[in-house]
């Protein structure tokens, strides 16, 4: 499969399953501007914004919070399954999960601007 038809596929499967992925949340547009959920953010908001990820990033509770998730899902999938839709659950928590990720990790990766 080549790179364009791989994009085809995500984009219609996106369409179909209606995913929210990190793009939807948070992106640069073509004019360089930052967009969080669909409006553009002000220099200030984009710095707290990157100190929170920073600061989230390296907590105990961030930490604390990936291994719950982690564990519940896999509970739910593997030791107390009873049918699909257990599975289907678990996938659920740990998809939130790295949307979560993805948006720290956008968010760590951004330049600081000037105020």
């Amino acid at each position: 499969m080549t790179n364009q038809q791989i994009k085809q596929l995500n984009k219609k499967t996106k369409d179909l399953l209606n995913l929210v992925n990190a793009d939807d949340i948070i992106y640069i547009d073509s004019n360089n501007n930052i967009v969080i959920n669909g409006q553009y953010a002000s220099v200030n908001e984009i710095n707290n914004l990157i100190a929170d990820a920073k600061f989230f990033k390296n907590s105990q509770l961030f930490k604390l919070f990936q291994g719950t998730v982690v564990k519940n899902a896999r509970m739910k999938m593997f030791d107390h399954s009873q049918n699909f839709d257990d599975m289907i659950s678990g996938k659920l928590m740990l998809y939130n999960l790295d949307i979560l990720r993805q948006i720290v990790d956008r968010l760590n990766q951004l330049t600081i601007k000037k105020s």
